[in-house]
């Protein structure tokens, strides 16, 4: 399980402010479904180890000599 959580896509036009609370660094918005799904298409597993199989082929990935490189490499 990763440590920070899934990250789904959200479109700014997708996304409308109810309310905030600067005081709690907290903000309250609605998200439109439809425009979510739009963005987000489910896979499969059978999808994404294609679509990784493409990627190896094409020489779309990267090897790394240490766990630490890979860790540094990784989005802050």
């Amino acid at each position: 399980m990763n440590p920070q959580g899934a990250t789904i896509n959200i479109p700014l036009s997708a996304v409308r402010c109810v309310s905030g609370k600067p005081k709690d660094k907290r903000v309250m918005c609605e998200i439109d479904v439809e425009q979510l799904r739009m963005i987000n298409e489910p896979q499969t597993i059978d999808e994404l180890l294609a679509a990784a199989d493409f990627d190896i082929a094409a020489g779309n990935y990267k090897e790394y000599a240490s766990m630490d490189a890979f860790i540094s490499d990784l989005p802050k």
